[in-house]
């Protein structure tokens, strides 16, 4: 067995030298689901809170696809919402207000409220 998802977000957070209050507020996670994923290693968040991690974290996309998959997620080319999430992290574009209009433009749920 490898890493869980909270293992290895926690360790790709330290090795990317980030604090994980910047992580989750970048991300516009809820302290209260950010928490949960840090003290329980069996937590499996929703994929779209996982994918808002990926871009908090900054992670490139293999790290993405990695920690996706410990949760049991994957990025589907059919998906609207998982091709803007996978264009934005392939660019390196790590802004979430950038990605909500782009998610607003293609009539789908906007994360930010």
């Amino acid at each position: 067995m490898s890493d869980t998802f909270s293992q290895y977000l926690l360790y790709l957070i330290h090795a990317k030298g980030m604090e994980n209050t910047e992580v989750y507020k970048r991300a516009i996670i809820d302290k209260k689901v950010f928490s949960k994923i840090k003290n329980n290693p069996e937590y499996h968040p929703q994929k779209l809170t996982a994918l808002c991690l990926c871009i908090g974290a900054e992670l490139n996309l293999d790290e993405s696809k990695d920690l996706l998959a410990r949760a049991g997620y994957a990025l589907s080319p059919c998906d609207k919402t998982d091709i803007i999430f996978s264009y934005f992290i392939e660019n390196g574009i790590y802004d979430m207000i950038e990605l909500d209009i782009q998610l607003e433009e293609h009539g789908l749920p906007c994360i930010i409220t």
